[in-house]
């Protein structure tokens, strides 16, 4: 459970980044739940939102959302069903209907735009924003790998890190992986968490341990940083290099 909490923690902390959002929406949440007058709000506003932030910060629910069903390295989105933008701008209106005289209300819309400034960043800057370097909004390498394999093979199957495997299905279709999302979260099977394992470490992997794997799944290409180029490692195993990228080398199984 203590490290479950961890994990929302994190999440919940890099949600929230550097903006203040989140903190307007409590005080806005607590401003509707103070006034006696909005009974009615409370029902459509409050008492949802407590319910579903116990949902969220809950170990057990928690376990159970991120754990197995959409994965911790996603359970930001979960974030999404909070109601951010109608509790702050219900809480504003009102704040902003309290005041009896015109100017006062004018000054008071003028304080909350100027908060909710405040409480974020803008987007539209290039911190956020990078031009794509192909139609498909990916990392050239992912489609230079992919033609490389397809070239070769039109029904490949395929083992490569997540920079490569991540965003290959956004190129095609026609490669098979070794792993998907699943492994990331830990739910594959135990062959395909080592390949997964393996393939993503920070140091070089086991060859012994990763080609008996692949093999065994009858993955014939097999995809890894070029600073791993073990060109006489994999010839032992009668791999043949059939190309390579700025950071990637796309090694091919001669026994399948």
């Amino acid at each position: 459970m203590i490290e479950v909490l961890r994990l929302v923690k994190s999440v919940y902390q890099s949600f929230c980044g550097t903006g203040m959002y989140f903190s307007l929406f409590f005080v806005a949440l607590l401003y509707i739940a103070l006034k006696k007058e909005e009974k009615e709000a409370r029902y459509y506003f409050v008492y949802p939102s407590l319910f579903l932030l116990f949902i969220i910060f809950n170990p057990i629910s928690a376990q159970i959302i991120g754990g197995y069903l959409v994965g911790w390295d996603v359970y930001w989105r979960v974030f999404w069903t909070l109601p951010f933008i109608a509790v702050i701008a219900y809480a504003s209106t009102q704040t902003v209907n309290l005041q009896e005289k015109q100017y006062k209300k004018v000054l008071t819309q003028l304080a909350i735009i100027a908060i909710i400034i405040l409480c974020g960043r803008i987007t539209l800057n290039t911190e956020l924003f990078s031009y794509p370097k192909n139609l498909y909004k990916i990392p050239n390498e992912v489609v230079e790998v992919a033609d490389i394999i397809l070239e070769d093979d039109k029904n490949p199957k395929m083992a490569a890190p997540l920079p490569i495997s991540g965003y290959l299905r956004q190129y095609t279709g026609e490669i098979i992986q070794a792993y998907g999302r699943n492994a990331a979260r830990g739910s594959a099977s135990k062959s395909t968490l080592t390949i997964y394992e393996q393939l993503n470490a920070d140091t070089p992997p086991d060859l012994k341990v990763l080609i008996k794997k692949v093999r065994k799944g009858k993955y014939k290409y097999l995809v890894v940083p070029i600073q791993w180029e073990y060109d006489a490692e994999f010839l032992e195993y009668k791999y043949e290099k059939l190309g390579c990228t700025n950071s990637y080398v796309i090694y091919k199984d001669t026994t399948l």
